[in-house]
């Protein structure tokens, strides 16, 4: 809502970038959507960047000055983390394992991986392809945001850009992601709930790349 209705204080934007820290502290996949944000004030990139720091002390500040050992913690576990049961990469495991009888699934959670040849080469592949596909994501939001720019100084415009990006964010690393689960699926419902569609077609599109999210469910 404070992007929407753009305050330009700095407070306003303090609060902001404070808000968007708190997201990437509960999950870090949030972090890349930073490029947005900062596509749309680049005009007032000294402000943002003042913002933008404030807000990291703010949320991360107290954490890195008591804590500062145990914050890599929880990336070094996302790293070493194999194919989740319910991720996209994990049913194609699956899909191939009933005709060749390779593998067997872990009965350890959180993840319940499938173990075997043709789980360790997918795995191989998606840790590959998650890079790739949260930067191509960044790449359209700048060539987006170059194509558009001057129709972007309207909040309307600002506000769809947000939403749209995050919507293929989300949607990118859902399906090249290997922690994939259920409850994921409420990150991107407010978003199609709130888009602003101009036509059937957008919302044929949102509907349909929805109903694939709940069918690798």
């Amino acid at each position: 809502l404070i992007l929407l209705v753009k305050q330009s204080s700095l407070f306003s934007r303090v609060v902001t970038w404070s808000l968007y820290w708190l997201t990437v502290s509960i999950k870090i996949m949030t972090a890349p959507l930073a490029v947005p944000i900062v596509l749309l004030e680049m005009k007032n990139w000294k402000r943002e960047s003042k913002a933008i720091i404030a807000g990291f002390f703010i949320v991360w500040g107290i954490p890195l000055v008591l804590y500062r050992s145990s914050l890599s913690v929880f990336i070094f576990f996302h790293a070493v983390r194999q194919m989740k049961y319910a991720s996209f990469g994990s049913y194609i495991v699956e899909v191939i394992n009933e005709f060749t009888k390779s593998e067997h699934r872990s009965v350890s959670p959180p993840d319940f991986e499938w173990i075997g040849p043709v789980a360790y080469q997918v795995t191989e592949i998606f840790k590959f392809l998650f890079p790739i596909a949260i930067l191509m994501v960044m790449y359209i939001a700048w060539k987006r945001y170059q194509q558009h720019v001057k129709e972007l100084a309207n909040p309307l415009a600002q506000y769809t850009y947000l939403i749209a990006v995050s919507l293929a964010y989300v949607f990118a690393i859902f399906l090249t992601g290997k922690t994939f689960s259920s409850p994921f699926h409420i990150w991107y419902i407010p978003l199609l709930t709130l888009f602003p569609y101009k036509n059937l077609k957008q919302q044929w599109f949102a509907y349909v790349s929805a109903l694939l999210m709940l069918g690798m469910d």
